[in-house]
């Protein structure tokens, strides 16, 4: 690593953190089944933050399968992208995150209600 010396003369050094890289793998099988896989690279160790698998036989009859957001918390189910501070509130805390499961689940009326 280089060394820098910055306007105080304090000895300092460049570098990178990555505090969030998660590349998403998703796919479709023949029309009606989906598959999601999502990992956190920053960090140790490698965390596995989404793999599912979902069958599409109606947009308001799904079927959904493995690791994935519970629908619970609606701060948790905002993207990063669309919140308005850099961390989530406390309260974000007192409902689940992430779990392993089955979820029937399923949009009406073009996602009007879910």
């Amino acid at each position: 690593m280089t060394h820098i010396l910055d306007s105080s003369g304090a000895k300092g050094s460049d570098g990178l953190l990555l505090r969030r890289a998660r590349p998403i793998f998703q796919g479709t099988l023949y029309r009606d089944f989906d598959s999601s896989s999502s990992r956190t690279l920053a960090g140790q160790p490698v965390q596995i933050f989404d793999a599912y698998a979902n069958y599409r036989y109606e947009p308001w009859a799904q079927l959904r399968v493995g690791k994935f957001k519970t629908p619970v918390g609606l701060e948790q189910l905002q993207a990063d992208v669309n919140t308005s501070f850099n961390e989530r509130s406390l309260v974000t805390d007192l409902v689940p995150n992430r779990d392993v499961g089955v979820q029937l689940w399923g949009d009406i009326n073009g996602g009007v209600l879910s």
